[in-house]
Parts: structure tokens; sequence; C-alpha cells
């Protein structure tokens, strides 16, 4: 087993965001991305994909790999 940190960097639609996300908040650099599931108060399992940079964490729409509306933090 080998630790990637990045399991999107195959995804072309995480590779097309990846530089608009970057330019945005100033980073880097990935530290880790992985596709995972979010399961609500209901139980219902919910798609979504981590991404954390080394300024970073963001909560991103899967289909379009762009961050839901209020779902990033500040590493600082």
């Amino acid at each position: 087993f080998i630790f990637r940190g990045n399991y999107l960097g195959d995804d072309p639609i995480f590779r097309q965001s990846l530089p608009q996300l970057q330019s945005k908040d100033g980073s880097k650099s990935v530290i880790f991305a992985m596709k995972v599931t979010k399961v609500n108060r209901k139980f219902a399992p919910m798609p979504r994909a981590l991404l954390i940079t080394d300024t970073t964490m963001y909560m991103l729409d899967p289909k379009k790999m762009m961050p839901k509306p209020n779902k990033e933090c500040p590493l600082s």
C-alpha cells in the first residue's frame, strides 16, 4: 500500500478545478484529496470530495469539484 495523499489526481474535473481553487486561497500544494461519504442526520449517504491544501480544507461537490457554500475552513 502506497500513500499518495492526492487520490483525486486522476479525475479530469478535479484537475480542471484545482488551479482555480489554489488561486482563490493562495495554496501551493495538495496535502490530501479523496472522495468520501457524508452521512446526514437521517442516515442518508451523501457523496462529497475532501480536499486539504497547505492553507485550507474544502468539502467539494463531487460532480463539479467546486466548494459548497460555507464549506471551506482556513487551517491557520
